[in-house]
């Protein structure tokens, strides 16, 4: 690995949906762009619908950054960078599980075919993180957890032709009975401000 410069990537939801070729979406990544104070930007991403009742996938989220890079930019060395998860419980004894966290960091084609920069997905977290508690409907118990990660990058080329991006893949559930998101919800964290979800990227500056 040579001299490197990281150059960080951090999640935030945008107001407006933004388009790139085929690929779409208003789940961003900035790096040096400083917006407006008065901007709302979304900050959690919710489950899309009720949470099973046993362990499935939750979230499949690609967050991609708009900003093409330079004509031929190299990665080369460790990147790190960390996922936030928050669980929102809603009921006395029902619990929600979290049960997995994966990444992949990718370049993404204008037609939206993704390419992983570190070979597959990768697994940062594996347990059984567990929320009981909470009141119907208006006392929820929350938990946020900031997930670190750390995964080398050896020498990957991105062209001014792909866009960097990043997935998230959570598994979990809610207990039996109770999976309707009125009462249990699994959150993607996304405070810019917090960079609770965000990649520093080790941009390669010269050979040793």
């Amino acid at each position: 690995m040579g001299t490197v410069l990281y150059k960080d990537y951090t999640a935030f939801g945008s107001p407006v949906g933004v388009s790139w070729g085929t690929v779409y979406s208003w789940t961003l990544l900035k790096t040096v762009e400083d917006f407006s104070s008065d901007m709302t930007t979304g900050i959690e991403i919710q489950n899309g619908s009720s949470l099973p009742a046993s362990e499935s996938l939750i979230h499949n989220q690609f967050f991609f950054c708009p900003v093409p890079l330079s004509e031929r930019t190299i990665f080369d060395g460790p990147a790190y960078g960390n996922v936030g998860i928050k669980l929102w419980n809603c009921t006395d004894d029902n619990p929600v599980y979290l049960k997995k966290v994966y990444i992949n960091i990718v370049k993404v084609s204008n037609t939206g075919v993704e390419t992983s920069l570190i070979g597959s997905d990768l697994l940062i977290w594996s347990g059984n993180m567990v929320l009981g508690g909470g009141t119907y409907p208006n006392t929820p118990v929350t938990n946020l957890q900031v997930i670190p990660f750390w995964v080398p990058l050896d020498w990957q080329e991105v062209t001014q032709y792909y866009r960097i991006g990043l997935r998230v893949k959570v598994y979990g559930y809610a207990q039996t009975n109770y999976g309707a998101s009125q009462y249990n919800k699994i959150y993607i964290a996304i405070d810019s401000t917090k960079k609770q979800t965000f990649m520093s990227l080790p941009i390669a500056l010269a050979s040793d």
